[in-house]
């Protein structure tokens, strides 16, 4: 594939090259995405590292030829971008007066011998180079290349002469060894084609748990959604988040529900106790009830899955991880011949589980009652107690909730 980049392609490569990166610092706190900022580059990126608030600048940067390699005079050129209608504040000049500033250059074409001095690896995810990393001759060298630089009139207008003249000064009196702390601030991505931006942002997509049969819907939703951002000047980061959790969020609520009157006491159960026990005879809606109650916990942050089988259950739960998680499980008696050899040996098993739950973790269970009193040998449901829990009796049903599921 040729890596040139031009017309629509070059600003949709722009763009998509500014989501793939932000989402490298998805699970980052206070992570912000605004395109091509007042002042800035092409986009800028606000995350903490280490502990420490940094702005990082992305100027991107398509080849205008299939045989263009970053040279260092090309290196350079790259840094003396100026703000819009500013003869001073070029993109190197920020670099060096704020030392939590990144610059980082994402280039489709290869580096050559001296640039490749700053590139950093395709999994690169806001590493900066060590402070003695670039040596006093290479940021000597930069410097002469800065000195030459020519801005074009096309681009300047009447500020070609005050920018070269800035450049120049520059050049000449910027101290070697404060620029080479700020050069280890200097970060160049390389080869970067827009197949493989492409690549990389499905790949960041699949890890945020978004099928194949969606990537190209939802990529072209985040581009959409970073081209209004830029157009309002705001940050696109709310936008981002909204957009996979609605790509990803699967719900268990059911696609209608008749409430009982019981539901605000059952939700502060499951949020006291972590969990809900429902029973009673068949069909009178415990599997129902029970989604019910765990889809009020979605809106909280919790993710949701519906499981047959009790060990699938388990190891959901109790998996590594701090995840906010709510597992309905239902009738694990019922269909325990497959995983456990009987069905009191499946309710020794969720009495544990119940025990062992994770104070992040929250269990719903919905069983029919005579397989519970069965294995309990307990004549009546109140009886029954599993993980030093009462179940609740959804069969004592009142006129009110009868009338409507008639009118239902």
């Amino acid at each position: 594939m040729s890596i040139e980049v031009v017309g629509p392609e070059k600003y949709l490569y722009q763009d998509e090259v500014c989501v793939e990166l932000a989402l490298r610092f998805w699970d980052a706190d206070d992570v912000e995405c605004i395109a091509e900022p007042l002042g800035g580059e092409d986009g800028e990126l606000r995350v903490n590292l280490d502990g420490i608030r940094f702005e990082l600048e992305l100027q991107v940067k398509g080849a205008s030829a299939p045989s263009e390699m970053v040279t260092l005079p090309k290196l350079a050129e790259y840094l003396a971008h100026f703000p819009g209608h500013e003869h001073q504040n070029f993109l190197l000049e920020r670099l060096l007066a704020n030392p939590n500033k990144l610059a980082v250059l994402i280039c489709a074409q290869r580096a050559g011998d001296q640039a490749a001095k700053y590139a950093k690896p395709r999994s690169w995810k806001g590493e900066r180079h060590r402070k003695d990393h670039i040596l006093v001759r290479e940021a000597k060298a930069l410097l002469a290349e800065l000195d030459k630089v020519e801005v074009h009139n096309s681009a300047a207008g009447g500020l070609k002469g005050p920018r070269e003249a800035h450049l120049r000064t520059f050049a000449k009196t910027t101290d070697h060894k404060t620029l080479r702390e700020a050069l280890s601030r200097l970060i160049l991505l390389e080869q970067w084609t827009g197949d493989d931006v492409r690549h990389f942002l499905n790949r960041s997509l699949r890890g945020r748990g978004i099928a194949d049969d969606r990537l190209d819907d939802v990529r072209s939703r985040l581009v959409t959604a970073l081209q209004a951002a830029k157009t309002l000047r705001r940050d696109a980061y709310p936008a981002f988040r909204e957009i996979i959790h609605a790509a990803t969020h699967h719900t268990v609520a059911p696609a209608s529900y008749v409430p009982r009157g019981n539901e605000p006491t059952w939700v502060r159960t499951l949020s006291d106790r972590r969990v809900l026990l429902l029973s009673g005879p068949p069909r009178c809606g415990k599997s129902d009830a029970a989604c019910w109650v765990a889809a009020q916990l979605e809106q909280l942050g919790y993710t949701s899955l519906k499981f047959g089988d009790l060990s699938t259950a388990e190891r959901w739960l109790l998996e590594p991880g701090r995840n906010s998680k709510v597992a309905v499980l239902d009738d694990p008696l019922g269909t325990a011949s497959g995983n456990e050899p009987s069905p009191e040996a499946a309710l020794r098993r969720l009495d544990g589980l119940i025990k062992s739950l994770p104070p992040e973790k929250r269990l719903v269970v919905s069983q029919s009652q005579e397989p519970l009193l069965a294995a309990t040998r307990a004549k009546r449901l109140s009886d029954v107690v599993t993980g030093s829990l009462h179940w609740e009796d959804l069969g004592l049903l009142t006129h009110e909730f009868l009338k409507g599921v008639w009118k239902h």
